[in-house]
């Protein structure tokens, strides 16, 4: 085997080829989380702002395969994607066809603290921001991730 010239080398590219393109497909699935998060943020309703501030995004690579995670802590944060009550289940435009909610059918109430009232509600409209981010940057995130394995693959066979 040593007889043939860039053989060695040639082994130690192939070996080499994985870790390289994870690598490379790491760093842009990181980027582009973050450009989902940005968006996102950009989408979110303002009340106060702790929602909006409250979305992360966490990059990881499991089993030989690269993540980027979206997310908000807030308990509230379902409620503003998806609606709520009678209100949120006529008016839930724009949220994931892969998310079947289940909407309260009666109202409530609640004590505002503030105007020192019961307040009755039937719910509110589905104000989605999480589903549209990633739906509206899925195609750019998708061709700059292929890129970035383009790219991968170049440095690890040059």
């Amino acid at each position: 085997m040593s007889d043939i010239k860039g053989l060695e080398s040639f082994y130690k590219k192939l070996n080499d080829l994985p870790t390289g393109v994870l690598k490379e497909v790491g760093k842009q699935v990181k980027r582009e989380g973050k450009q989902v998060q940005g968006i996102a943020k950009m989408l979110c309703p303002v009340d106060t702002g702790e929602l909006r501030q409250s979305i992360k995004e966490k990059a990881n690579i499991e089993d030989s395969r690269v993540k980027s995670t979206v997310f908000t802590n807030k308990k509230h944060g379902p409620f503003v994607e998806f609606g709520t009550g009678p209100i949120g289940q006529e008016n839930h435009e724009g949220i994931s066809p892969e998310v079947t909610p289940t909407y309260t059918q009666k109202g409530w109430a609640y004590f505002d603290k503030e105007i020192e009232e019961w307040i009755h509600t039937r719910g509110q409209p589905a104000q989605p921001f999480m589903y549209p981010a990633l739906k509206d940057y899925e195609e750019t995130a998708t061709g700059n991730i292929k890129n970035a394995a383009r790219r991968g693959l170049k440095k690890v066979c040059k």
